[in-house]
């Protein structure tokens, strides 16, 4: 292969990589932003409305954790730190409507359908030169898998809709347990860091997809490097003609 040729080569599969990573790489970001607000406790909080002392209650789809936990009265209920609803937690029998199980359900769905995409299209782009993988219908498949995750992404945003806002498990427990500190605290939930994240990663997935599309005609050459053979003949006095030597030169890397 000419010396030009295989740069014109090198140059067309970097360029390649780089497009295909791009996508890839936005993924990767939506899938962590998407997913770590979902085990944390920070996608909605509930701020004290009567005898402010700046209590704040900070909770997430499975667990809760108070802001500045050693100024609360009830240290039963106070934590620095996440604490579950049940399990390992306030160990507290609460009621949860569809929404709350739907965030539950996709909470944990969006993140393994997330990454198995994210797997396919790494595969598509680095295993070009296996039978099966690649190509455009496949880059096509991919890009609108990214669009699927959004949906799914976009369904765990409805928690501010859920009884983890209007009737989290926290304030059930307060309101058995300890009714005076739950009157101080609001009714109505507002978003917080989480919520914002994860918005942020449905936006994040939707870019994703859209540039799997517009880059769907990425090219990689895959190409075995040739080996050329040098023969050197010698001409006898009668005319005819002997091989003499043969000399295989290394392929150019």
């Amino acid at each position: 292969m000419p010396e030009m040729l295989e740069a014109d080569v090198t140059r067309m599969n970097k360029s390649s990589l780089l497009k295909g990573s791009i996508p890839i790489l936005l993924a990767i970001i939506a899938l962590i932003l998407g997913t770590a607000p979902s085990f944390q406790c920070e996608t909605l909080q509930f701020s004290q409305v009567e005898n402010d002392v700046g209590h704040l209650l900070l909770v997430g789809p499975y667990s809760y954790r108070t802001k500045y936990a050693k100024e609360w009265s009830d240290q039963t209920f106070a934590a620095q730190t996440c604490r579950n609803y049940n399990k390992n937690g306030l160990e507290f029998k609460f009621e949860k409507d569809s929404k709350t199980q739907t965030v539950w359900a996709f909470s944990i769905m969006t993140p393994i359908i997330g990454a198995l995409i994210i797997c396919k299209s790494f595969l598509d782009l680095t295993c070009g030169g296996v039978s099966g993988y690649g190509g455009n219908s496949s880059y096509s498949c991919v890009g609108y898998s990214y669009f699927f995750t959004a949906i799914f992404q976009g369904i765990v945003l409805i928690i501010d809709q859920s009884s983890l806002c209007f009737d989290n498990p926290a304030l059930q427990y307060l309101e058995a347990n300890n009714p005076d500190l739950a009157s101080t605290l609001s009714d109505e939930c507002e978003v917080t860091t989480g919520y914002i994240l994860q918005a942020i990663a449905v936006a994040l997935w939707i870019l994703a997809g859209a540039v799997t599309l517009y880059f769907k005609d990425i090219v990689l050459i895959y190409e075995q490097p040739q080996q050329a053979q040098e023969v050197t003949y010698t001409q006898d006095a009668d005319g005819t003609a002997e091989e003499a030597k043969v000399v295989a030169e290394q392929p150019k890397v």
